[in-house]
């Protein structure tokens, strides 16, 4: 940790903020590859993204530019077997690719057991091409565990009418203005000048390299324990993979309300919460790993509802099961939500995925501050 002065505060205190991915995860970019835009070798089973000039200088050059053409507005083969097919040769396929990752564990098979190259949603990169985490995400994360922490220790905490159709964005207002809007700088105070998250900063990450993506395909589990591969694939972190941030504490506006203890502490009950409130419900899936998750962020794309919603610690779980079930009926008229409350658990699936053969759920890490 480096402490020093400022003129605008009374201190900010530095400190190395690590994560180490515990379970594939997952910070997107907003783009997302067709089977026609990356190369997907089924011997190997690994996906190869191209350098699109490279190939379309190849299309020209090899006179493919009909065939090309007919393929781009066809739906039946993949890029790889298009070029294959041509009599483009792996020399020249190599000279296209930028980089490869491992594709085992996002094979989606059809209903014959052949495998069906997906959609792939691509991990967020830095302006060098670098996979990278934003440090707005982390704070994002630390925002919503802090959050739980101050509403688990509100014994005190006033009503909300749950049936108004603005309920959703009227209960976000309401928890910055009763927890976060605290430090009284504006009259108003659903100001964000009001914020105590003013007072934490986290950097970007230090970039990563494209050895530590892998490829994940979603997978949801159910409360029986029955697992079903959903179509869709993302490019996500190995577990192992280490992210290094700067975190910044300023004193000034903090005060003495939240330190490095105080975010582990509240990571860990956020975790334990998460836990006995949530994966609790759900009966354990064939060849699902064992997951320590003490001092483990849960966040990220694909990490699901439940880590990323308040409504259970704030009403309980009785009253947020009925809550939430009837948003989810709102929002997704075919899932089947009336069931919810039968099952004892809103939204029924847990949002997994598979490394070495193991079933695993997305976005836990383990952080350290020091």
């Amino acid at each position: 940790m480096v402490r020093f002065m400022t003129a605008s505060s009374k201190a900010l205190e530095v400190y190395d903020l690590k994560l180490t991915v515990v379970t594939p995860f997952f910070v997107g970019d907003g783009i997302e590859l067709d089977k026609r835009s990356y190369l997907y070798n089924r011997s190997r089973k690994s996906v190869s993204m191209i350098d699109l000039e490279r190939l379309f200088k190849l299309i020209v050059d090899s006179r493919l530019t009909d065939a090309y053409e007919a393929f781009m507005l066809g739906g039946g083969k993949d890029l790889y077997e298009f070029l294959r097919q041509n009599r483009v040769y792996e020399q020249e396929l190599n000279e296209l690719i930028l980089y490869s990752v491992d594709a085992e564990n996002a094979i989606v098979e059809d209903k014959y057991g052949k495998p069906k190259p997906q959609n792939i949603h691509t991990f967020i990169r830095d302006a060098y091409g670098n996979p990278y985490v934003p440090g707005s995400s982390v704070k994002g994360a630390l925002r919503t565990i802090i959050l739980q922490k101050l509403i688990l220790d509100d014994k005190n905490r006033p009503d909300m009418d749950t049936s108004d159709k603005h309920f959703s964005t009227d209960f976000d207002k309401a928890l910055s203005s009763r927890y976060i809007n605290t430090l009284k700088l504006h009259k108003e105070q659903t100001n964000p000048l009001n914020s105590i998250m003013r007072g934490i900063r986290i950097s970007d990450s230090k970039p990563l390299s494209n050895s530590d993506l892998t490829l994940s395909k979603k997978i949801d589990i159910h409360t029986d324990g029955s697992d079903k591969d959903i179509p869709v694939v993302r490019e996500t972190l190995k577990p192992q993979s280490e992210l290094q941030f700067k975190l910044t504490l300023d004193r000034g506006l903090l005060q003495s309300r939240i330190t490095p203890d105080y975010i582990i502490d509240a990571v860990n009950r956020y975790a334990d919460y998460y836990y006995d409130t949530y994966i609790m419900k759900f009966k354990k899936a064939y060849d699902e790993a064992d997951i320590d998750y003490n001092d483990c962020l849960i966040f990220g794309g694909g990490s699901g509802f439940f880590t990323k919603s308040l409504l259970y610690p704030y009403f309980g779980e009785k009253r947020a099961l009925k809550i939430t079930s009837e948003l989810m009926k709102r929002n997704y008229k075919n899932g089947k939500h009336y069931l919810d409350q039968k099952e004892g658990i809103s939204p029924r699936t847990l949002k997994y995925t598979k490394f070495r053969q193991k079933l695993l759920p997305l976005g836990v890490c383990k952080i350290e501050i020091k």
